[in-house]
């Protein structure tokens, strides 16, 4: 992985529809990008803290019986590049593209190595924090905190319950198919579930998990409340974005998005001041109530429970209540007059073999 540049052709992350909700990867998208040496400092932080640790504080969270957690690659080799050029059919955001190259399905997810790509634009991304959060945050809004959080999304989905985890019972035996097949859990809690449950988890651990990581000394205080506020940000960009498509079925990320700062506000670790007329952050809170919602989320997952599963993500997508709280109508009309396009969850994969 000693070489300056990165280019890959290939169909990832490709969408040829996504306002409908398809999930197609048939076409193609082109990625250019220069390595970034001064990112790479701050990426190479997460083989530090370990990645069997990682899925150990995962399970110690979880504390289930269905999910014992498993043996980890020790360290996986991890590369940052600026992205130069981007074109094809990539789903793209609001100025910017992050990346990884982690294949984060299946019992093979963290044996393969990665490559970052980020683009940012510091000025959409100031106004994105006065519009929601205020002047006064205006302060954390750095680039490489939503660069470290899509680092840590993009392993915790190669930890925990996953796709192919087989579902086991409270005594720990798994369960099977009637064909004889282990029951995985994505068979489990049907795609469109496991789909939403999947990318919360992926969300909402690292709001919980940089705690951890503030704890090991590897980052300090400051640093974590820019990535809890790049969290949040990035709850508030997705609710610009329909909950619902035009069939009816939700949309994943909208109802993540949802989902985050609905429970955030639930439990006070976010509030919105009428005095600032913009939303608050409780640093100290956020941790704990992401802990909470995590747990919650992957012991769906383990257990393989599609009621539950369904029940959570309707109580923050179809509760009239919990819309009124997070003042959805009015982070969409915010939006709309501060010109703010909506985050579409793109992440740009390029593949080091």
């Amino acid at each position: 992985m000693d070489f300056k540049w990165g280019l890959r052709i290939a169909p990832d992350e490709t969408y040829w529809d996504e306002g409908a909700g398809t999930n197609a990867h048939a076409a193609y998208e082109i990625f250019f990008g220069l390595f970034d040496p001064n990112a790479q400092r701050m990426l190479d932080s997460f083989n530090e803290f370990g990645y069997q640790r990682m899925e150990d504080e995962l399970v110690e969270l979880m504390n289930s019986k269905e999910y014992a957690g498993r043996s980890i690659a020790p360290k996986v080799p991890l590369k940052f590049a600026r992205a130069i050029f981007v074109d094809g059919f990539p789903r793209m955001s609001h100025g910017t593209v992050a990346g990884f190259a982690l294949p984060n399905w299946g019992p093979h997810a963290m044996a393969k190595k990665w490559i970052i790509g980020s683009m940012a634009s510091p000025e959409r991304r100031e106004h994105f924090y006065r519009t929601y959060l205020g002047e006064e945050y205006v302060q954390y809004a750095v680039g490489g905190a939503s660069t470290a959080n899509t680092v840590t999304h993009e392993i915790f989905h190669g930890l925990g319950p996953q796709d192919e985890t087989q579902v086991r019972d409270e005594h720990g035996q798994t369960k099977y198919l009637e064909n004889g097949e282990p029951l995985t859990v994505r068979q489990a809690l049907t795609p469109a579930v496991h789909q939403v449950l999947e990318e919360a988890k992926a969300s909402f651990v690292y709001l919980w998990f940089d705690k951890k990581v503030e704890e090991a000394g590897i980052i300090d205080a400051r640093t974590r409340k820019e990535r809890n506020a790049a969290g949040v940000i990035w709850a508030f960009g997705h609710l610009l974005r329909e909950l619902f498509n035009a069939e009816g079925k939700i949309k994943t990320y909208s109802a993540v998005g949802a989902m985050m700062l609905g429970s955030l506000m639930q439990e006070g670790a976010v509030s919105y001041n009428e005095q600032r007329g913009a939303w608050d952050i409780d640093f100290d809170r956020v941790p704990d109530v992401a802990g909470e919602m995590l747990r919650r989320i992957t012991r769906i997952q383990a257990t393989g429970d599609r009621e539950a599963g369904q029940a959570l993500i309707d109580s923050y997508t179809k509760d009239a209540e919990l819309l009124k709280l997070i003042r959805y109508e009015d982070i969409v009309k915010r939006a709309r007059d501060a010109k703010i396009r909506p985050t579409v969850g793109r992440y740009q994969v390029i593949i080091d073999e």
